[in-house]
């Protein structure tokens, strides 16, 4: 029933059947609400999608499931598979509810991450420590201390930091691992989170400093601190690097990074 399984079918008449679902938004790992769908998130699977998907299944559902790679944001995915993006949102709501599926930022080395008060959860749980390993280290049955290093590793991401630099500085530890499903693992358990960059538009920085035309009314007008850089570039349908510079060199946008 609904209440035991969060699902259940109501048989209406000979040819129509209504499938119910029960939404719940589970907190994960570090304490925070899963994000809710929006489209430059990513959806990346933790549990076969295969399993998900039958003749019963919401009919977006069936129609993105095979263009979730963990690599393409909501709004691409939408343009890959053909279907409106309030569709494909609807359906990865439905499958975060049932727990199928994260959401993460788009993986870029440009980007910043932290550790969360939640990283001492590898101190304590070393099936936590061993899923990692398993998941994002190449032969980690010959490192000497395995468990110290996925620690390690995550503390060295820094607030001040790309994650481009902190692999550089440590390649002798990192040239083994998978650093996207290192950092997706840190993000889906909660013990990192991304520092987002949050462009805000000043007006009379512009009348200040008139000049710049890398960006329309319209655009300027997203730039009100309340949305990430990711999310801007998606609506904008640019690349992420494009836009930072273009913010970073323009005199009315302040970049504040939280």
């Amino acid at each position: 029933g609904l209440k035991a399984k969060e699902n259940c079918t109501i048989p209406i008449d000979d040819i129509n059947v209504l499938h119910v679902s029960r939404c719940i938004r589970r907190p994960v790992l570090g304490g925070e609400l899963v994000p809710r769908a929006a489209p430059h998130l990513v959806p990346v699977p933790i549990t076969p999608l295969g399993n998900v998907v039958n003749r019963d299944s919401d009919l977006a559902v069936q129609k993105v499931v095979p263009y979730m790679d963990g690599a393409r944001s909501i709004r691409h995915i939408a343009h890959a598979a053909d279907v409106d993006v309030d569709l494909v949102l609807r359906a990865v709501e439905l499958m975060l509810a049932r727990d199928s599926i994260g959401l993460v930022d788009v993986f870029q080395f440009s980007n910043i991450y932290t550790p969360t008060q939640a990283i001492s959860k590898l101190l304590r749980d070393p099936e936590m420590v061993d899923a990692c390993l398993h998941d994002c280290w190449k032969g980690f049955q010959h490192l000497d201390s395995p468990r110290r290093d996925v620690l390690d590793l995550y503390c060295k991401l820094r607030r001040d930091k790309r994650l481009s630099e902190v692999c550089k500085e440590n390649w002798g530890k990192v040239r083994d691992v998978d650093i996207r499903t290192f950092v997706t693992f840190g993000v889906l358990n909660g013990i990192i989170r991304r520092v987002h960059a949050y462009p805000v538009y000043e007006p009379d920085l512009q009348d200040q400093h008139p000049g710049s035309d890398a960006f329309t009314s319209q655009e300027l007008a997203m730039m009100n601190g309340k949305r990430t850089m990711d999310e801007i570039c998606s609506m904008m349908w640019r690349r992420s690097s494009e836009i930072e510079e273009a913010c970073l060199t323009h005199p009315a946008i302040v970049v504040v990074y939280k």
